[in-house]
């Protein structure tokens, strides 16, 4: 696994993700039919935003990305992208502490939050192992999902989020 494309930044959608930014439409990369088929519609009590999900063996890192857009947005236009992968608990939870340690470098004095294990909002067996770098314009987090009812594929994630999308998460989404 490698980091792609991080560079020195200030601003959030100078970060790519296979290729892709926040503040991009969708619909630069796949057709409006591609997206509809990828929208997941039950994730959120709040229906401002919605995910997409989509996997595509042109991916160079990842099994899966997730999207966030927003609601009645004829743009497509991305908030929030994880890119996804399959990994047992204790080898992801390994991986993301050495990612993250990468990330944190291109930052000087970024502010940075260990949530630990907690539950997770949206998941009623499912646990979340969070790491986070906080900018001005929006946050990056490098995470790891755990689940006990062993229906579900342990997952890393890598995502990057506008400061829109995070108030939305904190505020607005699960309530």
């Amino acid at each position: 696994f490698s980091l792609q494309s991080w560079t020195k930044a200030d601003d959030i959608r100078d970060f790519e993700i296979e290729g892709m930014s926040l503040g991009d439409s969708l619909l630069d990369y796949y057709s409006k039919d591609k997206i509809i088929d990828g929208k997941i519609n039950d994730k959120y009590k709040s229906k401002k935003f919605y995910q997409i999900a989509i996997e595509d063996n042109k991916f160079e890192n990842y099994e899966e990305m997730i999207f966030h857009l927003k609601a009645n947005d004829n743009n497509f236009i991305i908030h929030s992208m994880s890119g996804t992968i399959a990994i047992e608990i204790n080898k992801c939870l390994k991986k993301r502490n050495k990612i993250f340690n990468s990330i944190k470098t291109l930052f000087n004095d970024p502010e940075i939050y260990d949530l630990g294990r907690r539950k997770h909002p949206a998941y009623k067996d499912g646990y979340t192992h969070d790491l986070y770098i906080v900018l001005n314009s929006g946050a990056i987090s490098v995470g790891c999902y755990e689940f006990t009812d062993n229906s579900t594929v342990e997952k890393l994630l890598i995502s990057v989020d506008t400061v829109e999308f995070n108030d939305f998460l904190n505020n607005e989404a699960h309530k």
